[in-house]
């Protein structure tokens, strides 16, 4: 005879597998161009000043300064003695009465330490320009390493390399990145039901686990067997660094998956059952060393129980902050919600948001927890606290987005 659920907090839960010994999975090295929403497993320290040579902002004339020092009183000739462009540079130095036609972009030749815009110059000849105003040292340039110095920590490891921060990769010259791992994830639904259906649940899934960071594997569909179910998980952790099961972990006859997980060795199920509906036959377990989250296979209670123990646990195996996990945002609800039943649990209601002139409002989508057609309308779900009997019409409420909103 199964015994009862011992039903924790979301929290106590969640604290749990924190306290599991589940670590992040190390670094591996991937190609910049392979590196888009990827977290640096080292800071990133740039191997060159950028820009790398002092640049002109402006077509003008590189010259020295102290040339023009007298310019005001008395108009100064310059000998044009070359020309500088970004693809061309210059392979002059500039001397005492000399100028080097440069163009914007261009790297300032050797001995030059200011620029004279164009159209303060009069050309007299075709290789002399004359001055009337003094230039000071530095006018018009693009220093050397006032973008970035070299040995400055451009990004720190923990970050979640964005499509910005690929290029940047690109102009330092690196060619590739240490990265932390993407944990390798296994589904596996479960019941005899399922067998040669088009397994919605875990394409859902494993949809959400690559928005996630994750590489999802799908392992198909073990029967309501406890030998061929924990047959089915322990050769799927071979390869995967965590497990999910999607159905039979409830308190029916063929609801398996528990006693599957404890014979496969210690310590077995950490927790079954958390105070939150739908969800609420949710649970944990560690078999081999690696972390298996059994979830219910009502749609619903599917994604309360991912959204709540698997994308924090991913956080966490990714390297970053588990509290990370979850995109909350906050609107006005459009109607009330009553609750009468599960009172001392955590209630979940699925919502549609509209966005107004006045805001974000969330409406509620009530329906059995099976219902597929409630998730692909939803943009996320509420979540009432304990004891809460409603919550009220145009209360401002937090609304966990589902992935990929």
């Amino acid at each position: 005879m199964k015994q009862p659920f011992s039903y924790i907090s979301v929290s106590d839960a969640w604290e749990r597998i924190r306290n599991a010994g589940i670590s992040s999975l190390g670094s591996e090295t991937v190609s910049v161009s392979d590196a888009y929403g990827r977290i640096l497993a080292a800071d990133i320290i740039s191997p060159v000043n950028v820009p790398l040579n002092d640049l002109t902002h402006y077509d003008g004339y590189a010259i020295r300064s102290h040339d023009t020092q007298n310019a005001n009183l008395q108009p100064v000739s310059l000998k044009v003695i070359g020309k500088a462009y970004p693809v061309k540079p210059s392979e002059v130095t500039i001397r005492e009465g000399e100028a080097c036609y440069i163009t914007t972009g261009s790297a300032l030749p050797p001995g030059a330490d200011t620029v004279l815009a164009v159209e303060m110059a009069s050309q007299i000849k075709r290789d002399l320009i004359q001055v009337r105003t003094r230039i000071e040292p530095g006018e018009h340039l693009i220093r050397a390493g006032s973008d970035i110095r070299k040995g400055e920590v451009v990004m720190s490891a923990g970050r979640i390399l964005r499509p910005q921060d690929i290029i940047l990769l690109a102009l330092l010259n690196f060619e590739t990145v240490k990265v932390h791992r993407r944990p390798a994830v296994a589904v596996i639904s479960v019941g005899d039901e399922l067998a040669d259906k088009v397994n919605t649940h875990s394409i859902l899934l494993s949809r959400w686990i690559e928005l996630s960071g994750g590489i999802p594997i799908d392992c198909g569909v073990a029967p309501d067997d406890v030998d061929r179910i924990r047959d089915r998980i322990t050769r799927a952790l071979d390869k995967a660094d965590v497990a999910i099961t999607i159905g039979g972990c409830s308190m029916g006859d063929k609801d398996l998956v528990g006693d599957a997980i404890n014979s496969a060795g210690k310590p077995g199920l950490v927790f079954q059952g958390i105070k939150i509906r739908p969800g609420r036959v949710s649970a944990f377990g560690i078999i081999m060393g690696k972390p298996i989250v059994m979830l219910p296979g009502l749609i619903h209670s599917t994604i309360v129980g991912f959204h709540f123990l698997v994308l924090p646990l991913l956080q966490q195996m990714r390297g970053l902050p588990s509290e990370g996990a979850w995109n909350v945002i906050t609107a006005k609800l459009a109607e009330k919600i009553h609750f009468r039943s599960f009172i001392p649990f955590k209630n979940v209601t699925f919502v549609r948001l509209e966005r107004r002139s006045e805001g974000l409002i969330a409406h509620p989508m009530l329906g059995d927890s099976s219902f597929f057609g409630i998730v692909s309308k939803a943009d996320g779900f509420v979540v009432a606290e304990e004891n809460k009997t409603s919550v009220e019409n145009d209360e401002t409420v937090c609304v966990h987005i589902l992935p990929g909103v």
